[in-house]
Order: structure tokens, then C-alpha cells, then sequence
């Protein structure tokens, strides 16, 4: 949340998961940011980016969320982001971050697990491989946004093109093998089929591209995400029908 003069706003103790945590329900202001134009939130992290193009980010630090050592298991105070300036966007995901600059690159950071990153990552967190500094993901030129979900993130590029890179279907019985295997991705792919996007969005095992034809969306139709009849999961998009 974002108030007049754009700072944020966001302790009690709440039940996640059987166990009692720190928590507010109600805002509260988050100190030391200066005027914020982007927020976004992970499962455990929070971004920032601020009017200057810098990136600020707080709270897990497991995956290298952010960019602190492993010894650092979380921090609230937010802290900026090196190497990361003029920057115009910002996403986040279950444990990566990526930022987009000005120029078009993107670069991404935090945990890689099945490949969200779109790129090798050399390093290891709690047994898997991640990324404690924002690196240059190959392919990710002329970028407009990113959206990153559960182990899947997509990007949209200034000429509509939409690629994609890590677990398509996080629910697969096999998603447990580390990345990189046979059923992630690594590099950015071009998405076929697909008219030029104005907008893009991911989730937990589906994603959606608004074009000028209409809503598309690829990925699994377990429970009717698709909006059609198809069983199973399809990586061609599909024309979401209203009629």
C-alpha cells in the first residue's frame, strides 16, 4: 500500500502453519524507503522499488532473497539491492526476485530451484541452487515485464514476444528433481502461437497474455484455469472464450 506521499504502509501474532508469528493487521509504515513507485511481494520477502530506480528489499533471506549472506536468515530493515540502478520494474515470486532497468535488461536473483532465475545459478541454498547477487538472464532484452509464479516466470518484451523459463507444472510427480533436469528450462523460450501481449500475468502452474484477439492462456487446466474444456496441460496458448 502505497499512501499520499508515497511511502509504504503495513506487531501481532498470528498462525501460519501451526506455529505463532510476528504480524499486523493493520498497515504500517515501512521507514527508510524515501518516494516508492513499485511494491512486490514473495512468499517471505518485500521489494521496493523507489522513484530513483533503486531496489530495497526486507524479511527472508534463505534463498538470497536479499543479496545478504547465509548466515542472514531474514532482516526487516530494508536494505538496498547492489548493482541494481535505473530501474523501471520490479517482480516477485515464491523466493526470486527479478528488476528490469531502463534499458530493457533484466536481471533476477534468490532461489533457483526449478530454474526461475533463467540462468545457471552457482550458488546453494539450503541444498538447492540459488543466486545472492542479480545476475543478466541470456535473452532478457527490450523487457517491458516480468511475472513470476510459483516455478515458472514469463517475461513481455516491447514488440508483444512473451518467453518463459523454469517448471511449467510445479504439480508434476517429478517436480521435486533439482533444476537444472529434464523438466525445466533454463533459458527464456519464445512462446508460439501467441499475438502480440499488453499485458502478462503467472501463477502457481498457469499463465495469461491479454493481446488485441483476446485472453490467452497456457499451462495445466486441472481445475478449468484455461477456461476450456482440455484435459491435462498444453504449453500452446489457448483463446480464453467468453461467449
Amino acid at each position: 500500500i502505497r499512501d499520499p506521499d508515497h511511502s509504504l504502509v503495513g506487531s501481532e501474532m498470528c498462525i501460519r502453519d501451526s506455529l505463532s508469528s510476528p504480524c499486523s493487521r493493520t498497515p504500517v509504515r515501512v521507514e527508510g524507503l524515501g518516494p516508492v513507485s513499485a511494491v512486490a511481494v514473495g512468499d517471505g520477502h518485500t521489494c521496493a522499488l523507489t522513484t530513483g530506480g533503486s531496489v530495497w528489499c526486507w524479511g527472508d533471506n534463505t534463498w538470497g532473497q536479499l543479496t545478504l549472506p547465509a548466515s542472514i536468515k531474514r532482516q526487516a530493515k530494508p536494505r538496498k539491492i547492489a548493482g541494481l540502478e535505473k530501474v523501471v520494474g520490479i517482480a516477485a515470486g515464491l523466493r526470486a526476485t527479478c528488476a528490469w532497468r531502463v534499458d530493457g535488461r533484466a536481471m533476477c536473483w534468490g532461489g533457483n530451484t526449478a530454474g526461475q532465475l533463467g540462468y545457471v545459478a552457482k550458488e546453494r541454498c539450503v541444498g538447492f541452487d540459488c543466486s545472492r547477487s542479480p545476475q543478466l538472464g541470456p535473452g532478457l532484452e527490450q523487457v517491458e515485464q516480468i511475472s513470476i509464479g510459483f516455478a515458472r516466470s514469463c517475461s513481455r518484451h516491447t514488440d508483444g514476444s512473451v518467453r518463459c523459463w523454469g517448471m511449467p507444472n510445479p504439480k508434476s510427480p517429478k517436480a521435486t528433481e533439482d533444476c537444472p533436469g529434464p523438466l525445466c528450462n533454463l533459458q527464456p523460450t519464445l512462446i508460439p502461437d501467441l499475438p502480440p501481449a499488453s499485458q502478462l500475468t503467472v501463477g502457481g502452474s498457469v499463465a495469461c497474455a491479454l493481446t488485441d484477439q483476446g485472453l490467452y492462456c497456457w499451462g495445466s487446466n486441472a481445475a478449468g484455469e484455461l477456461g476450456s474444456q482440455l484435459h491435462g496441460e498444453t504449453r500452446v496458448p489457448q483463446l480464453v472464450r467468453f461467449d
